[in-house]
């Protein structure tokens, strides 16, 4: 007995120390084996020959990597997870929600863009289909007692998609009647056509494809509650949903997955290896938990019941302790290395979390909470050593407007470039840390202050170099803002307030420039605080009130209506024009409770007028970023139906011209919701603008008004003149109205008559005056009309 256990002891330590040797050897030489796992529904062989060109692709980009492609089913791809087979995963959907229950799995990488009859397909949703020839279904309520055909309840398209919008409506989706035809979309279509279903569930693009086939006819399927979806190419009943994700596991290093993702997101629809794949390109990840909560929500697998574990699943997921506890009572050996290597792994993960938790996921910067750590201990360092450190807060000037036009995926890939720019430009004891979207701060050390303002400089020309990105060369600038400590002897999180404060500073002075903090600045933005809370405190206390300037038609003499203008009744001051105070709103947090409360009192005031029997107009200005922001038009929806015996087009909306042309199809958008509401839009002060006629076409623009300081100028200055009479012209050949403001005289009023412009307002007409003046005022006016200098 004691030579069979000496025997068995040898055997065990001789195969350690063989694998021991290979681990060696791997280490020492031999690429790391990366494996991706991909989920196929059906035919494992043909979305293996589809994707193998990506994974040889990937393999030629990664140095030290090996990535090995397994085409898996769901079931199987469950089971490799459990036994740490996998690095990378690309499931769909419902499947990666289900795995991330119950696995260790990192945000997704990407998500891909699915290639479908030649369409780049970004989303996905679900279609309820009927017979063509049955009595339409034209609510979802009518289906409680209909036959539902699905291929499964693991389907994102087939079955999750239209249960949450049957679900929304009211239905309970568990006392449905489901037929399940198996995992097949053409078993679906056809119950539905051979009459065992009412309404069969298929993925958004299924339909489309069987009409090409052939395999069935189009005109003799209809859509149930078919939704309208601009832009996106097949007909789709529910709400849209994130196509498949790229996700990566724990212990795929950061370095190695920002790689991956790299490389992926420069791929695009032309390359041949993404076209084998079946792809058009890959995006930035989407948000997934919209699916997570409606998983819920419908108790689909794994949230339907409490957690069953089975003797083989934990088998799986702790197979290796199970091992170790059967050898630990034949060797004591093994369990000692098997603890190093639980450590080394556990080590791992702390080391990955550390870096989730202060750095950057996709520049791999120090993050906010790295930098604010940094810095405390720079400063504390600057304080011992008598040396001056500088922080710099930049922002990338228009960053905005280039993402928008090449794209995220190219807007990130920037990102990454000027981030190993910049790090290049700095010394191993200073940080340089992303703190948000386009902003980075950095800390430079060991500095007299007269050596600051060269570091600044090499950072500025160095920002000015041209990047190389995968699809074009392009050119950034940033603003920088700049406090030195410790002549700014302030705590970290108030240094980098005061860098941020200096680099808005820099951007209102032009942008492309830096600015250094002083006391002043920071004084008169405390100052700007106490005024926006004393402006808070007057709306609540509703010291604002509105004047009326009216408008008339020069030629019958009629009034037309009135342009509602706030004032500020102050307590102490007196009644204060809108410059003494809107200057201060502008773009911020009080500026888009005002505007409404302008179009409030508007309404309130114009309704009663008509009451009173005063058929007028009434217009309000809107700035632009309140007329830009979400919801605009939903709120003015809702302050129109309180008054629904008023007539919606007796409210003017002014905009200015660079509002409404600023922002491209987002104003546009939100011009047209307003103009479906019946309400007439008028862009003002046009022509200091610089709208082109192809865009301003086709905006949902009532009336054109005529900036006063053209018209004021008129009568001496041919060119204001000038302007004026192509304004007119350009009015007329759009088929559009016109209003002159800033007439002043009678004279004015005649040379735009000449000129073929028939509305007017201005000082020579009427100030603005008081609501309980208008009506007074109006009957005179059309009695006996008369212009004042």
């Amino acid at each position: 007995m004691n030579t069979s256990l000496r025997a068995l002891v040898c055997c065990f330590l001789i195969g350690l120390l063989w694998s021991g040797s290979g681990w060696a050897q791997h280490q020492l030489g031999h690429p790391q084996t990366l494996v991706l796992g991909v989920a196929a529904l059906r035919d494992q062989a043909r979305l293996e020959e589809r994707f193998q060109p990506l994974v040889a692709y990937l393999n030629e980009q990664l140095e030290d990597q090996a990535l090995q492609l397994k085409v898996l089913s769901p079931s199987e791809i469950w089971q490799a997870l459990q036994r740490h087979e996998l690095d990378f995963v690309v499931t769909d959907p419902v499947n990666f929600i289900a795995l991330s229950e119950h696995n260790a799995m990192s945000s997704p990488l990407v998500t891909l863009v699915m290639q479908e009859a030649g369409e780049a397909v970004e989303a996905q949703g679900g279609v309820m289909l009927q017979a063509a020839d049955q009595e339409p279904f034209t609510d979802l309520k009518e289906l409680k007692e209909a036959t539902l055909a699905i291929a499964g309840r693991n389907f994102l398209g087939g079955y999750l998609a239209q249960a949450r919008s049957l679900q929304e409506a009211g239905l309970d989706v568990s006392e449905l009647n489901w037929l399940d035809v198996g995992p097949s979309y053409e078993a679906v279509v056809e119950a539905v056509l051979a009459g065992r279903a009412d309404v069969g569930f298929i993925r958004t693009g299924v339909m489309e494809r069987l009409v090409d086939e052939g395999w069935v006819e189009a005109e003799r399927l209809r859509v149930v509650n078919a939704q309208d979806m601009p832009g996106f190419p097949y007909q789709v009943s529910t709400r849209l949903y994130p196509q498949w994700p790229l996700v990566t596991l724990p212990q795929v290093r950061d370095e190695v997955a920002r790689k991956v993702a790299s490389v992926l997101l420069a791929l695009d629809a032309e390359n041949p290896v993404v076209q084998q794949a079946g792809l058009a390109g890959f995006n930035v990840p989407s948000d997934y938990s919209v699916i997570e909560r409606d998983m819920r929500r419908l108790q689909i697998p794994p949230f339907n019941t409490p957690q069953q574990v089975s003797w083989v699943e934990i088998w799986y997921s702790y197979q290796w302790q199970i091992l170790i506890l059967t050898a630990f009572v034949v060797l004591v050996v093994v369990l000692l290395v098997f603890s190093l290597v639980l450590n080394r792994r556990l080590a791992l993960s702390r080391e990955h979390l550390e870096k989730i938790a202060h750095y950057d996921l996709l520049t791999g910067l120090p993050n906010y909470h790295l930098l604010s750590r940094r810095l405390q201990e720079a400063t504390q360092v600057a304080w011992e050593t008598g040396r001056s450190l500088a922080v710099c807060y930049m922002d990338l000037d228009n960053f905005k407007q280039l993402n928008d036009h090449y794209g995220h995926g190219l807007g990130d890939e920037l990102l990454l470039s000027l981030a190993q720019r910049l790090q290049q430009e700095i010394d191993a004891s200073e940080t340089l840390a992303r703190v948000s979207g386009d902003e980075f701060a950095l800390v430079l050390t060991d500095l007299h202050p007269s050596e600051s303002d060269g570091r600044i400089k090499q950072l500025m020309q160095s920002l000015h170099q041209p990047l190389v990105l995968s699809k074009t060369t392009t050119e950034v600038s940033a603003s920088l803002g700049i406090t030195l400590f410790p002549l700014d002897r302030s705590d970290p999180d108030t240094l980098l307030r005061h860098a941020s404060e200096a680099m808005f500073r820099a951007k209102s002075l032009g942008k492309n420039r830096y600015y250094y903090f002083d006391a002043d600045l920071d004084r008169e933005q405390q100052g700007l605080r106490d005024r926006l809370q004393r402006l808070q405190e007057a709306l609540e206390a509703e010291e604002f009130l509105l004047y009326y300037q009216p408008k008339v038609d020069l030629r019958t003499q009629e009034v037309l209506g009135v342009e509602a203008l706030i004032r500020w009744q102050h307590p102490e001051e007196g009644l204060l024009p809108p410059g003494a105070f809107l200057p201060d709103i502008e773009a911020s947090e009080l500026e888009n409770p005002l505007g409404n409360w302008v179009i409030s009192q508007a309404l309130s005031q114009l309704n009663a007028w008509h009451e009173a029997g005063l058929q007028i107009r009434v217009s309000v200005n809107i700035s632009a970023s309140h007329l830009l922001t979400t919801g605009f038009a939903t709120q003015l929806e809702v302050l129109l139906a309180e008054y629904p015996d008023l007539d919606p087009g007796y409210l003017e909306i002014e905009v200015l011209e660079t509002a409404a042309l600023g922002s491209l199809d987002e104003g546009r958008q939100i011009l047209e919701a307003c103009h479906r509401l019946g309400v007439k839009i008028s862009l003002d002060d046009f022509g200091t603008g610089y709208s082109s006629l192809a865009y301003f076409r086709n905006l949902p623009v009532d009336i054109l008004k005529i900036d006063q300081s053209f018209v004021r100028d008129m009568l001496e200055d041919r060119e204001d003149r000038s302007i004026v009479e192509s304004v007119v012209r350009l009015a007329a050949a759009f088929n559009r109205q016109v209003i002159a403001e800033g007439v002043e005289t009678l004279e004015h009023a005649e040379a735009l008559l000449e000129l073929g412009c028939f509305q007017a307002q201005g000082y020579g007409i009427a100030r603005p005056l008081p609501a309980e003046e208008i009506l007074d005022w109006t009957r005179n006016w059309e009695e006996e009309p008369s212009f004042t200098s």
